[in-house]
């Protein structure tokens, strides 16, 4: 069986080391749950671990403690506490495969138990007191550029939707606002987007997001709206593997996170909004 850190593509894994700290930006309360998920890991392996030299059972594969820290994670990653995401995910593989204990890669990896319980313990009063973030229900009226991507790749999506931000773009991503979407027509407000109200759509490509059912209908949204540009470029493809899309003619220019920085690939995007606007 294949570690997490195996199964993770090497563009993707680079682009994540190279995030921001953006945890600002996600609801704090997101953030709660998360530590709290990484602290009930870390006791419950702890007990599980004491209960196994008490009956004189050296450790080893055990699955299910396994799958427990590989969902911690996943919460970590998406919280953006990237460094404690990273001593989950080591543990999630060691307990695949015990192996992964002696690999020099995670040699800097914090795993010891009593540090990850103190530094949840530390963590969780800090957030006891810090304020929530207010944020907005507007939306704008138009977009410079609308992203479109897979769940599994939110990763790269949304480390690209914030560097354009910062660049100064009106972008659409979905998870800068939460409230407009939050018991919205999800089908009827993403067509309006992609079809209608963005200058440029984004298409982050990969194997997910050809087989997904939402990126299909945004998908077709966007290239009916490129089949009314005649020509003129409307998507704009990002690739993070080789996967062929339906109805993306192959000839259409495109970037690859193998060969481009997301910080470079920011860069191109701005200068392209900026010359289709006049600016």
């Amino acid at each position: 069986m294949k570690s997490d850190t195996q199964r993770i593509p090497d563009a993707l894994a680079a682009i994540e080391r190279q995030l921001p700290d953006s945890r600002w930006r996600v609801p704090l309360e997101a953030r709660r749950r998360a530590i709290s998920s990484l602290l009930h890991a870390a006791i419950q392996t702890r007990a599980h671990v004491a209960e196994l030299r008490e009956k004189g059972i050296p450790e080893g594969t055990d699955r299910s403690i396994a799958e427990l820290w590989s969902n911690v994670h996943e919460r970590l990653r998406d919280a953006h506490e990237y460094d404690l995401a990273d001593s989950a995910l080591v543990k999630a593989d060691g307990w695949s495969d015990p192996a992964v204990w002696d690999d020099p890669r995670y040699a800097g990896v914090p795993v010891s138990l009593d540090y990850i319980i103190d530094r949840c313990r530390e963590m969780t009063r800090q957030l006891a007191t810090e304020p929530e973030v207010p944020s907005t229900t507007d939306i704008p009226a138009n977009f410079q550029v609308a992203i479109t991507y897979a769940g599994s790749d939110r990763v790269v999506a949304q480390q690209l939707a914030e560097t354009l931000r910062d660049r100064g773009l009106t972008i659409f991503y979905d998870r800068f606002y939460p409230e407009y979407l939050l018991g919205g027509d999800l089908a009827e407000i993403f067509d309006d987007i992609f079809r209608h109200r963005s200058l440029f759509c984004v298409m982050i490509v990969s194997e997910a997001y050809r087989d997904r059912e939402w990126t299909r209908h945004e998908r077709r949204s966007a290239l009916a709206r490129a089949v009314k540009e005649n020509g003129n470029a409307y998507i704009l493809p990002l690739r993070l593997d080789d996967t062929d899309l339906p109805g993306l003619p192959s000839t259409i220019g495109y970037l690859s996170f193998r060969d481009y920085h997301v910080d470079e690939i920011a860069d191109i995007i701005y200068r392209k909004v900026r010359d289709a606007s006049g600016a």
